[in-house]
């Protein structure tokens, strides 16, 4: 039982930790680096 509740529990903490990271990113807004121009230095747009 006790194994039970350990999964179980990682697996909540689990969706909150990717709630916590996609709430973060929505408050940052357009303030985030775009991968577009991160990687234009190495792979130039067509």
């Amino acid at each position: 039982m006790n194994t039970l509740l350990v999964c179980a529990g990682l697996f909540a903490l689990s969706f909150l930790a990717i709630w916590v990271f996609w709430f973060v990113e929505k408050l940052r807004g357009d303030s985030a680096p775009k991968v577009a121009r991160l990687v234009e230095p190495i792979v130039p747009r067509r």
